[in-house]
């Protein structure tokens, strides 16, 4: 990166891992937090304290945040224009995950998880698929998040590309490219749902 003449900026705080007692115990007490546990598990003081201390010391033109929480990063949060890219509205996502969910315990957790996502959007808190209106632009990853955006300018980004190859006989061959971390349950049903279903149909056609 420093070869292309971009700074990287790292900050040593991992987040915690998803597995054990310890695990199971954060989200125990996250049921007395007001924050769903996927932001408050991404709040990270040590990553504020980087972020105003690079701001008060360089003229940011724009602010790029991958995912609507990490604007809590920004202090003040009227520090400079941002652009947000949006992935995913997870209000939606986690009513989804409570509604297909047939296990009591778990579904009731879930359901606690929604509604928490549906009071941070109605507070207007980054987190959520929220703080879009606080963004100069919005990139979301669909037609179907961006009809969500409450926010006047934003953009389509596509997250997967289609690849077509023409061999001399005239034969094509098309190959499916696609970004996305494999530990997050939305894209796992989409690549069981390819699997499974889109490519069978496909090949038969």
């Amino acid at each position: 990166m420093q070869d292309q003449g971009v700074e990287t900026v790292i900050v040593e705080h991992p987040l915690a891992r998803k597995k054990g007692a310890a695990f199971y115990g954060r989200l125990a007490l996250n049921l007395l937090s007001p924050l769903p546990y996927s932001v408050a598990s991404h709040r990270s003081a040590p990553m504020r304290e980087v972020v105003s201390r690079f701001a008060a010391a360089n003229k940011v033109d724009v602010w790029q945040f991958e995912w609507p929480p990490y604007m809590a990063s920004l202090q003040p949060p009227e520090a400079g224009r941002k652009v947000v890219i949006a992935h995913n509205v997870d209000t939606l996502i986690w009513q989804r995950f409570y509604e297909t969910e047939t296990r009591p315990l778990r579904r009731l957790f879930l359901r606690q998880q929604w509604r928490k996502f549906e009071r941070l959007r109605a507070a207007g808190v980054p987190g959520g698929g929220l703080g879009w209106s606080r963004s100069a632009r919005t990139t979301p990853a669909s037609s179907a998040t961006s009809s969500v955006c409450r926010t006047s300018r934003w953009s389509i980004t596509a997250s997967t590309v289609l690849i077509t190859r023409r061999s001399r006989r005239g034969a094509t061959r098309t190959a499916s490219c696609s970004w996305g971390a494999l530990d997050w349950r939305p894209n796992l049903d989409a690549v069981n749902l390819l699997l499974d279903h889109i490519f069978p149909r496909w090949r038969g056609s």
